[in-house]
Formats: structure tokens, sequence, C-alpha cells
């Protein structure tokens, strides 16, 4: 069979290594652009300024919390791929 067709070619952990620093600049570069190029975040300060900590903390737990759920959704994710292609 060709290697290119074949389903159980995994990629190597270079290529990998490589994808995630590609994204993660990608990412932290539309990020830059969307909130920092000519001070676009500015509009948003006053907002979240605004709220009080409670409501600030609280928000910080839930984001952590769907961090960790994503985190482990990508790793199950990748468990149950693995048990797939054996």
């Amino acid at each position: 069979m060709d290697a290119r067709y074949d389903l159980t070619h995994r990629p190597s952990r270079r290529s990998t290594v490589l994808l995630a620093c590609f994204l993660f600049t990608a990412v932290t570069a539309a990020n830059y652009y969307a909130l920092r190029y000519k001070n676009r975040w500015a509009r948003f300060e006053s907002e979240f300024e605004a709220y009080s900590a409670l409501v600030r903390t609280i928000s910080g737990v839930v984001v952590a919390g769907t961090l960790v759920l994503i985190l482990v959704g990508a790793i199950l994710t990748k468990n149950a791929l693995n048990h797939l292609m054996r």
C-alpha cells in the first residue's frame, strides 16, 4: 500500500511540535492585531474595570475550568484515536 494513503501513519514528534508552534504564533499574532494594534483594547478596559472583584474572580475560575475541560477533552480524544489506530 502506498504510504500516502496509509491511515495508520503517525506524524513525527518534530512535525507535531512545529505545528503547535505555528498555531501558537498565529493565535498570538491574531490576538495582538485584534486587541493591541492601535490600542483597540482601550474600548474594553472601562467595561472590565467596572466589574466587581467577585465577578472577576468567578469569571477567572470559569475560564480556568473551561481550559482544563478543553485539555482533558483533547487528551481523551487523542487516547481514543490512538486506541482506534491500533
